[in-house]
């Protein structure tokens, strides 16, 4: 018995443009063919950068922070958050990510598909 393994550079994925982030997808459900699995991304948020807040009724993600400093926001509580930072976001749970320091904030997220 194997294990799947998927090895991509980060500047063969795929990633949006936009004016405080910069969201990066590796890997998708597709390519593992597993129906619990949603996406696992690498994102960049520029000083004061963030994402809005908003929440996924069938997913829990899992944030491990690997550069900067910042805030993540779990249903309105402030959790201060730097490299090597880990906090899981429950279904339905409102989250947002805000770069609250003079460094670029990266994490990487992993999202997993619940029952709802």
């Amino acid at each position: 018995m194997g294990a799947n393994i998927i090895i991509k550079r980060l500047s063969d994925t795929n990633h949006e443009e936009e004016t405080s982030r910069i969201p990066r997808n590796f890997i998708k459900a597709i390519d593992i063919d597993d129906t619990s699995f949603n996406s696992c991304d690498h994102v960049s948020y520029y000083t004061g950068g963030g994402v809005a807040p908003h929440s996924h009724e069938d997913m829990e993600e899992v944030f491990y922070f690997v550069r900067g400093t910042g805030v993540l926001f779990l249903d309105g509580e402030e959790i201060p958050v730097k490299a090597g930072s880990a906090v899981v976001s429950p279904p339905n749970t409102t989250h947002e990510v805000k770069n609250t320091g003079d460094d670029i904030l990266q994490h990487v997220v992993v999202s997993v598909k619940t029952d709802g």
